[in-house]
């Protein structure tokens, strides 16, 4: 029904599904995760008035049972290797419909090791409470069209094989339930002065006041507890943060189709190469 793989930050991996040593015999904390809402009390009524919200972190708790009353100190020594007190551990989770893991960290190993028919009961807390797709998805607005037909002949200036498009505007796919970021790669091939970027959904801007050079790469990183702009050049990153324009937006994906442009002054369009990577997002499995 469903494949549970635990990696730590060494890069230790273990299957917990389908393992000769023990069996999964439960997961809790696959669902949404629970809400916090914070209201204030009503001086001279009844209930109280919506202040804020917001999701808490996730439990998962797994619980392990040992095969063999043989090799029980073998599994759990096993699990020792991976599930590390106080450490970070990343657990992938794959069904039928969806594919994803999440990051958390090593909250407690349990087991009665005078108990028979031994358990290990793991817990592990997750302060992002989100699922996250293994696999990003990934939208380029740029494009190479293949212009070579066959037959063929060629000329003595001879034809071109291809030639490369830009796109005016692209829809980005938000493919998860949650709202989420959006990293963006721009590539420049030739100079550009102040770039921007739009979502023309939401109708919110990205700005930027600087003139980059031939050669320069621009990664912006909207993704919360990540954002970040960063310019790359001669190998050297630098911190992009006092060039944005004020009002700018750290973009968060809405649900479903986004559809995105780009600009800069002059001529400047033609020479960036941009791509879009998101990961969805999901509440629970």
């Amino acid at each position: 029904m469903f494949k549970l793989i635990a990696e730590n930050k060494y890069g230790t991996r273990e299957t917990l599904t389908g393992n000769p040593l023990f069996y999964v015999t439960g997961v809790s904390g696959l669902t949404p995760a629970a809400a916090v809402i914070n209201t204030d009390l009503l001086a001279t009524g009844d209930g109280s008035l919506y202040n804020s919200s917001k999701v808490g972190n996730r439990n998962i708790v797994i619980t392990l049972t040992y095969r063999s009353a043989v090799t029980v100190e073998a599994a759990r020594h096993e699990l020792y290797k991976v599930f590390k007190t106080k450490q970070w551990i990343r657990l992938f989770y794959k069904n039928a419909t969806r594919d994803v893991y999440i990051d958390g960290y090593v909250e407690t190993f349990e087991g009665d090791l005078f108990q028979r028919g031994q358990q290990a009961m793991i817990s592990v807390i997750c302060p992002d409470p989100f699922f996250k797709a293994v696999e990003a998805t990934t939208t380029d607005f740029m494009a190479v069209n293949g212009l070579l037909e066959f037959p063929v002949e060629f000329p003595e200036e001879g034809i071109p094989f291809s030639e490369v498009a830009v796109y005016d505007e692209k829809s980005v796919i938000n493919g998860g339930d949650v709202e989420c970021g959006v990293i963006i790669r721009c590539n420049l091939s030739g100079p550009v002065s102040n770039p921007a970027f739009y979502n023309l959904t939401t109708g919110e801007g990205f700005l930027m006041n600087y003139d980059f050079i031939r050669g320069d790469s621009l990664i912006i990183n909207t993704n919360q507890g990540s954002k970040s702009v960063t310019l790359t050049r001669d190998g050297e990153s630098i911190n992009m943060l006092k060039y944005l324009v004020q009002g700018s937006t750290w973009f968060q994906l809405t649900l479903g189709d986004n559809v995105f442009t780009f600009t800069a002054d002059d001529e400047g369009r033609e020479s960036m190469e941009v791509i879009f990577t998101n990961t969805d997002k999901f509440e629970g499995v």
